[in-house]
């Protein structure tokens, strides 16, 4: 492939795949049985409020984690900073700021807690990675990546992260690309690329070219394994790599489209995208559409993987936040469901080591919920 860079502006959105038009598919209601064995999830506590005290008002919450001693944090993309909450919840203090500079972000897009007690944080604007130590410090940062740092960012064993980046040229005068999950360490080119899917590309009304990758979903567990989700209205599976990149597990089943209903569609959607140009830099762009939009549910929207090497796949069709639970040779162990909250395009979640979800396009205002299962896993 020509890596030429593209001389127009580059709009990256993150967008969900389309499957195959034709292929048999199956409905939601007919999906597999769940099996024996239901578990619901309690919303046991939030965090955030829309007005008051500043330590718990954010910007938009980007990504948030527990720690292994019991703290909370919060990433938060439009401050530029994280937010550590001690295991009651009082503030503890802030790390980062906006800015260019050493510990300063443009715009913090995910992060990831290493097993050291340290941080990797993914700046999306800035196209830059930075390794925090374990008192929240800059050690290490990484740029000079082409056109976007690795985004979405998860844990791996030994200080490396996982993350999706591409690659994109020129062919025959015509751009051409992909967008991939691999493994990176302190360094702007990938050890292990474990999948990679071809990107789209369109030219807007203003002459800018519109870059379409395949949304997928993806996280790894506590052996360095990697699990990847395509998300889409059409498709249902997931995949399991070794740390070295070969398949573990393949795991799919037939889709058929679930509609929207009318009020979802009137609700409309956040879109986030990044501007790059060689000329102006980087920018990102956020904001709710009302056209344009998806018409069906998503099969699967998330995926989590917990601290015991569980698969929390989760289903994007459902009314209230939906799991399926496989083991790593993939059995489905249970189904878990959170009926204290509405399913919704916008909702994330993290089992490393306490059960957490956020909302990254809320309705009113940005908040954390802290989850409990009825009875120990």
């Amino acid at each position: 492939m020509n890596r030429a860079l593209l001389a127009a502006t580059l709009a990256i959105s993150l967008l969900a795949a389309c499957g195959e038009d034709g292929a048999p598919r199956q409905r939601a209601e007919d999906a597999p049985d769940s099996g024996p064995d239901t578990l619901r999830i309690e919303v046991v506590d939030t965090l955030g409020v829309m007005m008051g005290d500043s330590a718990y008002v954010f910007g938009n919450i980007t990504d948030a984690t527990m720690t292994p001693d019991g703290r909370l944090l919060v990433l938060d993309g439009l401050k530029s900073r994280i937010a550590v909450f001690d295991e009651d919840l009082e503030p503890l203090g802030f790390a980062g700021r906006s800015g260019s500079g050493p510990g300063e972000y443009q715009y913090p897009r995910s992060f990831a807690l290493l097993d050291d007690g340290g941080l990797v944080v993914c700046d999306w604007a800035g196209r830059s990675i930075t390794f925090l130590d374990g008192e929240m410090e800059v050690d290490t940062i990484v740029s000079g990546f082409v056109r976007i740092a690795p985004d979405r960012i998860v844990p791996c064993p030994g200080g490396d992260y996982v993350g999706m980046s591409l690659e994109h040229g020129v062919e025959d005068g015509r751009p051409v690309g992909e967008n991939f999950i691999a493994r990176f360490g302190r360094s702007t080119e990938p050890e292990v690329v474990y999948c990679s899917y071809p990107m789209r590309f369109s030219v807007a009304e203003d002459g800018d070219l519109n870059v379409h990758t395949t949304g997928l979903a993806w996280d790894t567990g506590p052996d360095g394994s990697v699990w990847v989700a395509v998300v889409s209205d059409t498709t249902w599976g997931f995949t399991g790599y070794s740390p070295e990149g070969d398949t573990i597990l393949a795991e799919s089943r037939d889709w058929e489209r679930v509609e929207k209903s009318e009020e979802e569609l009137e609700e409309g959607l956040v879109h986030e995208s990044l501007s790059t140009s060689t000329e102006t830099g980087s920018s990102v762009n956020r904001d709710r559409r009302y056209e344009g939009i998806g018409l069906y549910r998503r099969a699967i929207s998330e995926l989590d993987v917990d601290g015991q090497g569980r698969v929390w796949v989760a289903q994007g069709w459902t009314d209230v936040p939906t799991f399926e639970v496989y083991s790593r040779e993939g059995q489905l162990l249970f189904v878990a469901t959170v009926p204290g909250l509405d399913n919704g395009e916008g909702l994330s979640y993290c089992f490393d080591h306490g059960m957490v979800g956020f909302d990254t396009q809320p309705d009113d205002y940005p908040r954390v919920y802290l989850l409990r299962p009825e009875q120990t896993l």
